[in-house]
C-alpha cells in the first residue's frame, strides 16, 4: 500500500511504501510530466517546492508497471 502525507502540502511530501518501487512521476492537471524521481520501499521524500499551487497526480512505478496513484494538492 501507499501512504502520502501531508496532503495538502506547501513543500515536500513523504511517500511511505510497503512494496518495491523504482520511481515516482508527478503530473499536472493536463497530464504533463512536471517531475520524476527515483524512490524505493520505505520512506521517501519528494520535493514539490518550485511547483505552482494546484492539484498534481503522482504515479508510483516498479519498473514500467504502475503500482500506485495519488492526488496531491500543492498550496
Amino acid at each position: 500500500s501507499v501512504n502520502i502525507y501531508p496532503n495538502p502540502t506547501s513543500g515536500n511530501v513523504t511517500i511511505e511504501l510497503n512494496e518495491t518501487a523504482t520511481n515516482v512521476a508527478i503530473y499536472n492537471m493536463v497530464g504533463k510530466l512536471v517531475r520524476s524521481q527515483s524512490i524505493s520501499a520505505g520512506l521517501n521524500t519528494v520535493e514539490m517546492n518550485g511547483l505552482t499551487a494546484g492539484v498534481y497526480f503522482l504515479r508510483i512505478y516498479n519498473d514500467n508497471k504502475i503500482i500506485g496513484t495519488a492526488k496531491v494538492v500543492r498550496q
